[in-house]
């Protein structure tokens, strides 16, 4: 079998825990990875074996790769998702997808054009529990479901490590987008992907703001949303997602908890 080769695109935590499980496949060889992070380059070549460029368009001069894997900051996966379709890659993204929907709808037809693949990291739907709930609705075995409810609340907050996601103009959101999305997508899922034809919904950033001001730090999404979608036929679906306490803003020697409750490294 002839290996797919892979480059990783944002070569922070969930880069290199792509590139670790990539060594697991058979069918897949990850070869290079692209970060300008001098120490992330460093880290792929020592660590990973993998060829390390500081930009994009060095990957694609070189064409070292049949396919690669973005995991960059929000606000990049859109224009990087299309130049690497455009340039005849296949691309598989981390969610969110994309900023908003057109963006994700400017993915969606360059894949088309190129006649590419175009995946996104819902992986939750790999979940065998998941997996064993979308059989049952598939079978009837849950009837006509008029209503679900879904949501996430996380007490350790947003990831460690990446600052970026307080800031709305690289993360697009917080806690819906980062953590809602994987809820969302599985609800949709068992439902059948039935047609909104309302939403509704508010967000909250009182927790997070007051949070980033005693620590001197940046926020600018929500830490509370909540909705309630309205389906073609009556259905409906009502989503509460919440990261109570900003992990980005405690000390990683607590594991994400915050120092003497305020959160403060």
């Amino acid at each position: 079998m002839e290996k797919v080769r892979l480059a990783v695109i944002g070569f922070g935590g969930m880069g290199r825990g792509m590139a670790r499980r990539a060594e697991q496949l058979e069918s897949v060889e990850c070869v290079a990875a692209v970060d300008p992070r001098p120490e992330s380059r460093r880290l792929a070549e020592e660590k990973h074996a993998l060829k390390a460029f500081e930009s994009v368009d060095e990957l694609l001069d070189a064409a070292t790769a049949d396919a690669v894997y973005v995991a960059t900051p929000n606000k990049e996966h859109a224009p990087l998702t299309v130049r690497c379709l455009e340039a005849g890659l296949h691309v598989f993204c981390e969610k969110p997808m994309a900023m908003n929907a057109a963006e994700a709808e400017q993915m969606i037809e360059a894949a088309r054009r190129n006649d590419r693949k175009l995946s996104i990291n819902f992986s939750y739907r790999e979940n065998g529990k998941a997996r064993a709930i979308r059989a049952l609705a598939e079978a009837g075995e849950l009837g006509g479901v008029y209503f679900a409810r879904t949501g996430w609340i996380r007490n350790r907050g947003i990831p460690l490590g990446s600052g970026w996601f307080g800031n709305r103009e690289l993360a697009g959101g917080g806690p819906l987008i980062d953590l809602g999305v994987h809820r969302i997508d599985l609800a949709l899922w068992f439902m059948g992907h039935p047609e909104p034809v309302s939403v509704t919904g508010a967000a909250y950033d009182m927790l997070g703001r007051r949070l980033a001001a005693e620590c001197g730090q940046e926020f600018s999404v929500e830490d509370l949303a909540a909705g309630f979608v309205r389906f073609e036929g009556g259905a409906a679906l009502a989503i509460t997602v919440a990261a109570v306490v900003m992990a980005h803003l405690a000390s990683p020697e607590t594991n994400g908890r915050p120092r003497n409750g305020h959160g403060c490294a």
